[in-house]
């Protein structure tokens, strides 16, 4: 029905950000990597999904259509909602690419709202729609490890009582060559 917006963003809130576009302002969730790119007053471009509900229509912002096509696919699977999509794409769509493609159910469970028998689901409901996808670089078997070390170390600071929201912002102008979680942690308080 909505396939995508292009409109100016007139606020960003801590999951949704108000686009207008034309005459009309819609507030659409999204998952982390469009809250950090977007900013107020500047145009931005979606491709969106509209979940309709029995009580409620809600539309979702993407800033690719592969990351469209991940969230699609992420809330066919029993037990994963529209939320713990949003949460899932937050990782990035390489890591959860990479997670499905290589049966990684540790990886999948340290993303927030993820138990082992839904990681395990989603492996084998997925694992072949994947290659709708675009196709990884082949020489990657795994993750890179600084996006592990980066999740893990959110879900920490999470555990200490940081907003998601709070620890993506404020590891923005981490060092790259932080490798391991306890050094993403140690940044993270020490700069904040």
């Amino acid at each position: 029905m909505i396939a995508g917006i292009t409109g100016y963003v007139r606020e960003i809130e801590e999951n949704n950000i108000i686009l207008e576009a034309a005459a009309f302002r819609f507030s659409l969730s999204c998952p982390q990597p469009v809250i950090d790119t977007a900013t107020v007053g500047k145009e931005i471009s979606l491709f969106t999904h509209l979940n309709v509900r029995e009580d409620d229509l809600s539309l979702f912002g993407f800033l690719s259509k592969r990351q469209l096509i991940l969230f699609q696919h992420l809330i066919s699977v029993s037990g994963i909602g529209p939320k713990i999509a949003l949460e899932i794409l937050s990782v990035g769509e390489d890591s959860v690419q990479h997670a499905i493609a290589n049966e990684d159910v540790s990886f999948l469970c340290n993303i927030k709202g993820i138990g082992k028998k839904t990681a395990e689901r989603a492996i084998l409901e997925l694992r072949e729609k994947m290659n709708v996808l675009t196709p990884l670089d082949s020489s990657q078997s795994s993750p890179p490890k600084g996006k592990i070390a980066t999740e893990e170390a959110i879900s920490a600071l999470e555990g200490l009582g940081w907003k998601t929201s709070e620890i993506r912002k404020g590891l923005q102008d981490a060092p790259k060559n932080l490798s391991e979680a306890e050094e993403i942690i140690k940044w993270f308080l020490t700069n904040r």
